[in-house]
């Protein structure tokens, strides 16, 4: 319409939402619903609240701009842009914007096997009985806790030191995990029987020491088609090999950026949480 002219039409046509886009025939104001297609020919739209109506005919301010409360095909994501970069968590904001453009499945990693072999004679499960020369286990629900993410799922075993049931209990579950982690018995003691056990049950053992302390025996391998880590027996030991190799691994095994890079440009290697951590300046 002329400029500084109120601009009275009237309304020959009205889309709902779902229905297929209609046609804004000229000199007239078509009505849209929330949610509805743009008829075609139409480049402007007016709130409801910013209208006079009267009947069938609209009536619209002076203040009408072109293009207003337009909303384009593609302004949203443009064709052929990467939306979700490989190594990304998919969380309710990743199932939002994939919903929205179609999309119902992607390629993902699946979740993490991860088996808790606790060794020892002496330990027993919080809550039971507690014999003479017994102690409660505490590597078991500790390194539970601290693995534990919605993309891993984690089975934990005690296992006494007799090295036909260590061989078993690895044999039983080297096809079926992804990460196989072992406490204690990676010494050189009489009752020691990890590095055996694992060698009798098809695995390979590569790394056997790490200048760390707390956490020098530390030993790294294969079994089967898992990966294999011994960790120390002693508690703060066990933590201290799980926050620096174990986490950092699971992180490698599920596609995930290991060392994301913070505003400040800062490189930081994070493996309090599996997931993306971008730290603020």
């Amino acid at each position: 319409g002329m400029r500084g002219v109120p601009l009275v039409l009237p309304v020959a046509g009205c889309t709902g939402a779902g229905d297929p886009p209609g046609v804004l025939a000229p000199g007239t104001a078509h009505r849209v619903m929330t949610g509805a297609a743009l008829p075609g020919w139409a480049d402007t739209v007016v709130m409801q609240e910013h209208a006079g109506r009267r009947g069938d005919l609209v009536q619209f301010g002076l203040d009408i701009e072109p293009g207003a409360h337009i909303r384009r095909v593609g302004e949203d994501v443009a064709q052929g842009v990467t939306i979700l970069p490989p190594g990304c968590v998919i969380g309710w904001t990743e199932i939002a914007l994939l919903s929205a453009l179609g999309i119902a499945t992607v390629s993902v990693a699946r979740p993490l096997r991860i088996a808790v072999l606790v060794t020892g004679s002496e330990l027993r499960h919080a809550g039971e009985p507690l014999p003479s020369g017994a102690i409660y286990d505490s590597n078991g629900p500790m390194l539970a806790a601290m693995l534990e993410a919605p993309n891993a799922h984690i089975t934990t075993l005690i296992v006494r030191d007799d090295l036909t049931v260590m061989t078993l209990a690895l044999e039983s579950i080297a096809d079926s995990a992804d990460l196989v982690i072992v406490t204690a018995g990676m010494s050189v003691g009489e009752k020691d029987h990890v590095r055996e056990a694992v060698l009798r049950a098809g695995g390979q053992l590569d790394i056997v020491k790490v200048a760390m302390k707390p956490g020098k025996p530390l030993a790294f391998g294969t079994l089967g088609r898992a990966y294999f880590v011994g960790l120390p027996g002693n508690p703060q030991a066990a933590a201290f090999g799980a926050l620096a190799f174990v986490r950092p691994m699971m992180k490698a095994l599920l596609g995930l950026s290991l060392i994301p890079i913070c505003r400040c440009r800062r490189l930081t290697l994070c493996c309090s949480r599996l997931s993306p951590c971008y730290y603020n300046t």
